[in-house]
């Protein structure tokens, strides 16, 4: 495979930048975005701390993902009836343009987030398990690999990148690749039990 087949990118958690939400009501934690002021995706971390409304991101589909604590309850637009995000059901995807308001279960939450621009592209969200898994890209993809772990391996292209914890592998292709995910329960102590990553995949509409 030709060198340019692909793009590998890694961020580390020490570089990340905290900012205050859009609606000035809690602070989010950045981990990369695509280029430009539009951005085509980007992926954050929140803490939640207090019950209240989400941020308006008219134009952009959301996931949200449960990472640590009891859970929230998300009232999407009008709707009554709660859609609970707990240890048990830990991913909500949504429109990013909804009124949505969240109810914390039982003391602060952290989740991510990934936000992609509508008509542009699609993505998924995906908790890991503990066993290794080896995912095929298809070009016009990028696959965004966030660790849980302390000591998350990857297999990419005949090289060993190893993940710390909130560490992220951005990778990009322009032809098929392959990508060999080892949790840290198979190579080393373990941090998160039971989800020791998160994979999104974001695929050009």
């Amino acid at each position: 495979m030709k060198p340019t087949d692909h793009t590998i990118i890694l961020h580390h958690a020490a570089d990340y930048v905290r900012q205050p939400w859009k609606n000035g009501q809690g602070e989010t934690t950045e981990i990369a975005r695509s280029p430009g002021a539009a951005f085509i995706w980007r992926l954050s971390m929140a803490d939640i701390t207090r019950d209240g409304a989400f941020s308006d991101f008219t134009g952009l589909d959301r996931t949200f993902l449960l990472l640590e604590g009891a859970g929230v309850r998300l009232y999407l637009g009008r709707a009554e009836v709660a859609h609970q995000v707990d240890q048990t059901s830990r991913v909500m995807a949504f429109d990013g343009g909804m009124t949505v308001r969240g109810e914390l279960l039982s003391g602060p939450v952290k989740a991510l987030n990934i936000m992609t621009r509508q008509s542009r592209v699609r993505h998924h969200m995906e908790p890991g398990t503990e066993a290794s898994r080896t995912f095929l890209s298809d070009k016009n993809t990028t696959r965004l690999l966030f660790s849980l772990d302390d000591g998350l391996s990857v297999l990419l292209s005949g090289r060993t990148y190893r993940l710390g914890r909130h560490d992220m592998l951005e990778l990009t292709c322009d032809s098929p690749t392959e990508m060999r995910v080892m949790p840290a329960s198979e190579t080393g102590p373990q941090m998160s039990p039971g989800i020791p990553y998160v994979m999104i995949t974001i695929i050009e509409s």
